[in-house]
């Protein structure tokens, strides 16, 4: 079986990234044939380190040239990707994806199952895509939410619910638990390093972090904060760490690659978020056995048990956020059982294997009833 995984990566290596990488990854060592393609997308910043990421993994990749919102010969040049790698099953990864991959859609074309990643629209601009991708997936065989708190949502859209499939999203474990085993934990008191990850967008509730940066130091003044990824709200960021007088002890590290090393380097992670689905990085950090301080939103109170794996607090609450990273700063005892138990829950329930096997089962239901459909008719 053949599986195109089909991306628009607009803005670097992210969660959807991840997970089509990861996904891909683990289905080639099970005998599939995955092939990531994403879109070179002309008329803005070109972010390919998906396919860069994919081909290091061993993977097949494609890149498909894309000049406007609907390019006919992007189409076509779809339609002969589908054809040269005899694709089984397209799975799409976002809005654009899902356009083309309808566009490209002929009689007999393999199935198309569709990950919803996130359902957040704080934007204008993030609204008309909301609205637009209302549309597309009811055009999809599967949708695939990576949270169950998405369901209802894609009810309202007009999604029947035999066509919803939830598969939270898993990641490789290995590499940050290796790496984790490596590193020596600090002492309390001793310039311990608090860590966010994401893409610095309003949805990652970063500047209630910021915020909360001043109380922490009154407490604990060798405190250092590294924020890792990088997006639009750089110099916004960048300008409210000045006005609050925090630069020194609060480092923007940009996007990075090598994140296992990352989190290694962190002593308690953070998630802000005032919105999420299935956050990546809160369980790329629980696999690397960091302690944790999470926002209440989303998925996140099904992932984290809350004072046993990570600590929950109310989002949008600067407040809520000093308190809770406060109480790991003071107890080193409780920052390493904290991480183990958090590690714990990742290796069991959010491996790549069982998001692979989630996966797979949906390909093979979809590709033998193409193939039936397409004998009743010949």
């Amino acid at each position: 079986m053949t599986v195109l995984q089909l991306l628009s990566s607009g803005i670097g290596f992210y969660g959807a990234e991840r997970v089509s990488v990861t996904l891909s990854s683990e289905l080639l060592k099970i005998g599939i044939r995955p092939v990531v393609v994403a879109f070179r997308n002309c008329a803005k910043d070109v972010h390919l380190e998906v396919l860069d990421v994919a081909r290091g993994n061993g993977l097949a990749t494609e890149e498909l040239d894309c000049r406007g919102r609907i390019d006919r010969r992007c189409i076509q040049a779809l339609r002969e990707v589908i054809i040269r790698h005899d694709v089984d099953v397209i799975h799409t990864h976002g809005v654009k994806p899902e356009l083309y991959a309808l566009l490209a859609r002929k009689r007999g074309s393999p199935p198309i199952v569709g990950t919803c990643h996130s359902l957040t629209a704080t934007s204008t601009r993030d609204r008309i895509l909301s609205l637009t991708e209302r549309l597309l997936l009811r055009g999809l065989d599967v949708v695939v939410p990576v949270s169950d708190v998405l369901v209802s949502k894609l009810r309202r859209f007009g999604i029947r619910s035999e066509r919803i499939r939830v598969v939270p999203n898993g990641i490789d474990c290995e590499p940050f638990v290796r790496v984790s085993e490596t590193v020596l934990q600090r002492t309390a008191f001793d310039g311990l390093v608090v860590g966010a990850v994401g893409r610095l967008t309003p949805v990652k509730g970063l500047n209630y972090l910021l915020e909360a940066v001043p109380h922490i130091l009154q407490i604990y003044p060798s405190t250092r904060f590294v924020i890792v990824g990088s997006g639009p709200e750089a110099e916004a960021l960048r300008t409210q760490a000045e006005r609050l007088g925090i630069t020194s002890s609060v480092q923007f590290a940009g996007a990075c690659m090598d994140m296992p090393a990352r989190y290694a380097a962190f002593d308690i992670f953070v998630l802000p978020s005032i919105s999420e689905a299935m956050p990546m990085a809160l369980l790329e950090a629980m696999a690397a056995g960091k302690p944790g301080v999470a926002t209440a939103v989303g998925s996140v109170p099904s992932v984290v048990e809350n004072g046993k794996t990570a600590i929950l607090v109310a989002p949008g609450n600067p407040s809520s956020l000093a308190a809770g990273i406060c109480g790991l700063l003071g107890n080193d005892g409780v920052r390493r059982a904290m991480g183990r138990a958090a590690q714990r829950t990742v290796l069991a329930r959010y491996s790549a294997s069982e998001m692979a096997r989630r996966y797979l089962a949906i390909y093979e239901f979809l590709a033998v009833r193409n193939e039936l459909a397409r004998v009743s008719v010949n």
